[in-house]
């Protein structure tokens, strides 16, 4: 059995070592485990940093600034492993990470995607703190359908970035080719994986997600909106005739409009028939959405969305 983890990365060579020298420091036969780091066209010293790892069994793949998404398929195109696991450059494994991740594979051949909780690091700081994943979904084999259904139910999920795991057969399948995807390519890699079988949510924390300033932020809120459209978008044209069930699918769209909405709101074109259509689509597939409507409506703030523009700007305010 082998594994590998690739690193997607740019400009992150002030962190990019610790990363590596976590996978590194794995209690795990380290001749079962190949680390692929895909440089997305870095202008820092990233390559000169790889460079030093050599004669460690690290492969560096250099391709033309393409975006994140772009850069997590070259990595997955290139591994040779079993299971893929995704780190993020500026995060760290545990080092017990891989061969937990790995036993529960190698026991359970219908897993086929793995997450965990993460430990919020801001080195800064100095401070330390567990991620909070809801209890109906840890420690137990969950069905990925499932597991998406609820996700969406919430509005939020979890198991993204370097918690990732999955089958190289599986995510080597999925459809990755968009750079509209660039900043939800973990939760995309969740939503293909997880249709094709079942999930596992380790109770224990083993990796850590470094808080800092350079992570995906963006100041610029109209811009924010739209690359979230902009993916829900993508997201739900790439979904829409494969086999996912019918309740992904219109829940896919319903995320997509609100998102569409938002973006209006940001660029002063949003009108009363967005919001009307907006309800209307929630009532036309009430059937669907069944007994947790209410707590879609709630979860989505589709109340808040519904709200005229003017007023939503004053809610905003500090």
């Amino acid at each position: 059995m082998k594994v590998s983890v690739i690193i997607p990365t740019y400009n992150q060579s002030n962190f990019i070592t610790d990363a590596i020298d976590s996978v590194l420091r794995q209690d795990f036969p380290k001749d079962e485990i190949e680390t692929i780091v895909v440089d997305d066209g870095s202008t820092d010293n990233t390559k000169e940093v790889i460079n030093s790892f050599k004669g460690q069994g690290i492969k560096y793949v250099y391709q033309s600034n393409r975006g994140k998404a772009i850069a997590t398929k070259a990595g997955i195109e290139a591994a040779q492993g079993k299971y893929i696991f995704n780190l993020d450059a500026d995060d760290v494994f545990l080092p017990n990470k891989i061969r937990k991740v790995s036993d529960i594979f190698e026991k359970d051949q219908e897993i086929i995607h793995i997450s965990h909780p993460v430990i919020y690091w801001n080195e800064k700081k100095g401070t330390k703190r567990e991620e909070r994943i809801p209890d109906k979904i840890k420690g137990k084999k969950i069905y990925g359908k499932e597991l998406l259904r609820y996700f969406y139910k919430i509005n939020k999920f979890f198991g993204c970035g370097s918690s990732f795991a999955g089958h190289s057969e599986i995510l080597k399948k999925i459809p990755i080719d968009k750079r509209e995807i660039n900043y939800t390519i973990d939760f995309y890699m969740i939503l293909f994986s997880a249709n094709k079988g079942y999930s596992y949510f380790t109770e224990e924390p083993l990796s850590l997600y470094r808080v800092h300033g350079g992570a995906y932020s963006l100041k610029d809120v109209k811009k924010r909106a739209e690359i979230d459209m902009l993916a829900n978008e993508t997201i739900l044209s790439e979904i829409i005739n494969l086999d996912f069930d019918e309740e992904i699918k219109v829940s896919q769209a319903l995320k997509t409009k609100i998102s569409q909405l938002k973006f209006k709101e940001f660029s002063g074109t949003k009108a009363t028939s967005d919001v009307r259509d907006l309800w209307f689509y929630i009532v036309n597939n009430r059937k669907i959405f069944g007994k947790d409507i209410i707590s879609i409506i709630k979860n989505y703030h589709i109340v808040q969305r519904s709200l005229p523009t003017s007023i939503i700007n004053f809610l905003r305010k500090p």
